[in-house]
């Protein structure tokens, strides 16, 4: 402990297991605070996440073009091996993402950007389309399989859209309708999952009802065409 700086004595008292001294700040953590840098031997680096992570990001911010370029050459030499590492790190980080995307598209200025880089580029994201349109079909039809009431919501939004309905309503809304309603529908009084609730809307769109979630109720699918555009 003589060689312990004074500061530093107190961690190393209260810590029952194994500390490690960083490099660059002096403080006394745990080893998991450390990064592994030989997985063999399970050796840890000498300066800790925080600092590691510091220094990394100085770094990269004042050789940003270098590591670009080589970056793009590795790319350029062996493209499938690339394709593969980002395939298993999406996978990977792919929650972390959605999380970060939604709240970046969630800001007004983003969604401008959004909007007038969709405008700028519509014709190669049309051709796009086109050229991987079954990629995309497949794709879609096993989102709404797993998703069925998501993609039902989103589907009336749209429709509500395209008729410039004011209002819309998000999936968990249609979910509250549902176990408001203990899941029975208002006309015939079965029950899921011996019937299929299904969004209608008590004032029509076309008699000028909303989109709101106030004119959303559940309806099996036989009684919500019965009822079809009447008012209640």
């Amino acid at each position: 402990m003589d060689s312990v700086p004074i500061q530093l004595a107190l961690p190393l008292l209260e810590s029952s297991g194994p500390l490690k001294i960083c490099s660059k700040c002096a403080r006394a953590l745990p080893l998991s605070a450390y990064y592994i840098k030989v997985k063999a031997t399970g050796r840890r680096m000498a300066d800790c996440r925080d600092c590691h992570n510091a220094g990394s990001i100085a770094y990269y911010a004042t050789h940003k073009e270098q590591h670009n370029r080589v970056a793009r050459e590795r790319r350029q030499r062996d493209p499938a091996r690339a394709r593969a590492k980002d395939r298993a790190k999406n996978a990977r980080t792919r929650p972390q993402l959605l999380v970060r995307r939604r709240a970046w598209h969630a800001l007004p200025a983003n969604k401008a950007k959004t909007k007038a880089y969709h405008k700028a580029h519509a014709d190669q994201e049309r051709a796009y389309y086109h050229a991987h349109a079954k990629c995309f079909i497949a794709r879609a039809g096993a989102w709404n399989k797993a998703h069925p009431d998501a993609a039902a919501v989103y589907t009336r939004n749209r429709r509500a859209r395209l008729a410039k309905a004011p209002g819309r309503f998000t999936p968990a809304e249609w979910q509250h309708v549902k176990e408001r309603q203990d899941y029975t529908c208002l006309d015939c009084g079965q029950r899921e999952p011996a019937i299929k609730l299904s969004i209608d809307h008590i004032i029509p769109l076309s008699k000028g009802g909303s989109n709101d979630i106030a004119n959303i109720a559940g309806r099996c699918q036989p009684c919500n065409s019965r009822k079809g555009a009447r008012l209640p």
